[in-house]
């Protein structure tokens, strides 16, 4: 992840440097889940792109297990893993991340 400089105000950081400090702050406390929720809303393509990068390379590293809870088709591409889907009340897991998105566009 690109650095960010201590001298920048929280209120001046944009959407994407905010995220990176929150993540970087839980990282902080080595949890062995990490649960994400949407958390490449409202971020530019290349802020995903990094935390993307900087996820897949923290889990190969550290004993963790990420769960990323999301709407974005671009999590799914970008971040590798067993894939699951809600329906019917009911979390159901999926062959592959292609089966995973042609269930979500057809709203299964």
């Amino acid at each position: 992840m690109d650095t960010i400089s201590d001298k920048l105000p929280l209120a001046k950081m944009s959407d994407g440097q905010k995220q990176k400090i929150k993540l970087l702050c839980f990282l902080a406390s080595k949890p062995k889940i990490i649960i994400l929720d949407e958390f490449t809303t409202a971020l530019d393509k290349g802020s995903s792109l990094d935390l993307y990068a900087f996820l897949n390379e923290y889990r190969k590293n550290n004993e963790v297990t990420i769960l990323n809870i999301t709407h974005n088709l671009s999590d799914l591409e970008h971040m590798p893993g067993k894939y699951y889907y809600i329906s019917d009340c009911e979390m159901k897991e999926v062959d592959s991340k292609e089966t995973a998105i042609e269930k979500y566009i057809k709203g299964e």
